[in-house]
């Protein structure tokens, strides 16, 4: 027959062992999950630097329609 401290001490190992492991699954889903959000925020990151030369493109397109007189205009006297 076992001791008692001995099969309590079998039994801590055990969940020990099932804590050792459950913290190494949510470990392994916490780094998977790092990955995927380094991931987009580097596509989010690229998508504003192109979405910043477009607009800054586009404001120099307006700026130099602005020049250009409509015709049939009327100019106040």
């Amino acid at each position: 027959m076992k001791d008692s401290s001995t099969t309590h001490h079998d039994l801590r190992r055990t969940d020990d062992s099932s804590t050792a492991d459950g913290l190494a699954q949510q470990n392994a889903r916490l780094r998977h999950h790092n990955r995927e959000l380094s991931e987009h925020l580097a596509l989010a990151t690229a998508e504003i630097q192109r979405l910043s030369l477009e607009a800054h493109a586009l404001r120099g397109e307006l700026a130099a329609l602005r020049n250009v007189s409509t015709i049939g205009q009327r100019r106040p006297r």
